[in-house]
């Protein structure tokens, strides 16, 4: 009976240890931390679903959840004006971009310069629960919050955008989005493949910037995929400058400071943020997407894909 309970207290030991070895792995090993919910909010903006989805953060803070979902309403709407009509359409929210110049956020996109609004594009429009929006894995839904309707002459004529992305199974903790472009959402990278010591930890100069107001510069998603410099009307002033050069000067402030002797903890935001433009940018490039000479307008995009293949070693995007 003594052997037998020694035998037995030592199996519970080996089993405990067993149990905290295989935990541990599955930790390291698992997808990203789920939620389930039936609400999402994000800067201003709430997805609704008709029951709980499986959600949680990319390594940037934008969601995911997986799917096919049914989304019964959009928060701010997407509506029109109050005859109906087209033109005076607003807030609307698009699936898987194209890179024309055809949108469906905002029906007085570009101003004196021509409606390119297609409300076939615009999936925002009429969302409810007797109309739900199924939005099904492989699918990035970018909604949009217009400025003021009497703003009909604004230049970017968008106030904020945010991105929901929907996936055939819950990504790996800190995890890239993938771009929001095109239907390919295979999740690549990992927060944990960021090679810092591939950046270089120069002295900082006294008049260098403050590396954590560049980076919160970069915290929500640019959006670029509305082509040639008419993009700048679509690129959310909540998020990004509207006008290339302005752009390019954060990406330069940001990527220089990203190569001063801070310690990677205190470069984590920059470099992710960083990295998550890049993948953007590259995404655009790969379906299609140019950035042609025009003056100040298309600055900044080049850099942001190279810094991101060089700390992820992708040579693709290098």
């Amino acid at each position: 009976m003594l052997h037998f309970a020694a035998r037995s207290r030592s199996f519970r030991m080996y089993w405990g240890r067993l149990c905290a070895v295989l935990v541990t792995l599955l930790l390291t090993n698992s997808p990203s931390l789920a939620d389930t919910t039936t609400q999402i909010s994000q800067y201003g903006f709430t997805w609704t679903f008709d029951q709980p989805v499986q959600s949680g953060q990319f390594a940037t803070g934008d969601y995911w959840v997986v799917g096919p979902v049914s989304i019964t309403s959009i928060t701010p709407a997407s509506v029109h004006d109050a005859a109906g009509a087209v033109a005076g359409a607003v807030n609307g929210s698009m699936i898987n971009p194209g890179l024309g110049k055809t949108q469906g956020y905002d029906a007085r996109m570009f101003d004196t310069y021509g409606y390119a609004y297609s409300d076939s594009l615009n999936v925002g429009r009429n969302v409810s629960g007797a109309n739900p929006l199924v939005v099904t894995p492989g699918s990035s839904l970018i909604s949009s919050l217009s400025k003021s309707p009497a703003l009909t002459t604004a230049r970017p004529r968008l106030q904020a955008a945010a991105v929901l992305t929907v996936l055939d199974a819950a990504p790996a903790a800190g995890s890239f989005r993938p771009a929001y472009v095109g239907s390919d959402k295979t999740v690549q990278f990992t927060e944990s493949d960021l090679r810092y010591d591939r950046l270089p930890s120069l002295p900082k100069p006294a008049s260098s910037p403050n590396l954590q107001t560049t980076a919160n510069k970069m915290q929500r998603p640019w959006f670029d995929h509305v082509s040639s410099w008419p993009g700048r009307y679509a690129h959310p002033t909540d998020n990004m400058p509207d006008y290339g050069r302005d752009m390019s000067l954060i990406v330069s402030d940001l990527s220089e400071s990203l190569m001063l002797d801070y310690t990677d903890t205190e470069k984590r935001d920059g470099l992710v943020r960083m990295v998550q433009y890049g993948i953007d940018s590259y995404g655009i490039l790969k379906n299609g997407g140019v950035w042609e000479d025009l003056g100040g307008h298309m600055h900044g995009r080049k850099l942001p894909i190279l810094l991101a293949g060089l700390v992820l070693e992708d040579p693709d995007m290098l």
